[in-house]
């Protein structure tokens, strides 16, 4: 099978069957592609097993066979056949190779960001038992070329839009999926945003 215009051929582990812990000592396997959309159920990255032999407008990612991608769950809908489904260049986010991972232009990988204890107490006393994460800004995970044109480099804490953040696991860790344009400032004094 071979890729032949802005799609890439993936192999992913939809249709693998997921063990769910039910809580009390039971457990239930679930087949993959039942409620394909539900969060357990979906992966968001992949194997590339075949790149396109070019683009509707000229540009392609400079993605290989090989290489891990980083998707958008919709790739549900383009299943071809087994393990392969079909993942248009722009629903990529990110390409893992030789185990460093590269943005896409145009999109970052940002971790959300917990308050510090003093704003989980007042007067010494606490007020909550968990801390809540911190709302529009994330310590950047990884971004792109652009962003690091800029000197904002992976730990840096960013603000960015409201209701932008798309959450994913990357590499085992939670991120948001950002897109360039809706960052709009980099944290200088983290302890003054009260930021752990």
């Amino acid at each position: 099978m071979e890729a032949l215009i802005d799609e890439y051929i993936v192999r992913t582990e939809h249709d693998s069957k997921k063990e769910k812990d039910l809580g009390n000592g039971q457990k239930i396997i679930i087949p993959g592609d039942w409620n394909p959309y539900e969060e357990d159920n979906y992966s968001h990255e992949g194997v590339v097993l075949s790149v396109p032999k070019g683009a509707s407008d000229g540009e392609l990612p400079p993605i290989e066979v090989g290489d891990t991608v980083y998707f958008l769950y919709t790739i549900v809908d383009n299943k071809l056949e087994g393990d392969k489904y079909r993942c248009d260049k722009n629903e990529i986010f990110a390409y893992k190779r030789d185990g460093k991972l590269y943005m896409v232009d145009g999109w970052n990988f940002i971790q959300p960001i917990e308050e510090s204890e003093d704003q989980t107490k007042v007067n010494g006393i606490y007020i909550k038992s968990t801390p809540d994460k911190v709302e529009r800004m994330g310590r950047v995970y990884a971004c792109d070329e652009w962003m690091q044109e800029q000197e904002v480099r992976s730990g840096d804490v960013v603000m960015f839009r409201p209701d932008r953040e798309y959450p994913m696991y990357v590499e085992g860790e939670l991120v948001y999926r950002i897109r360039t344009i809706d960052i709009y400032g980099v944290v200088y004094e983290e302890e003054e945003a009260g930021i752990q």
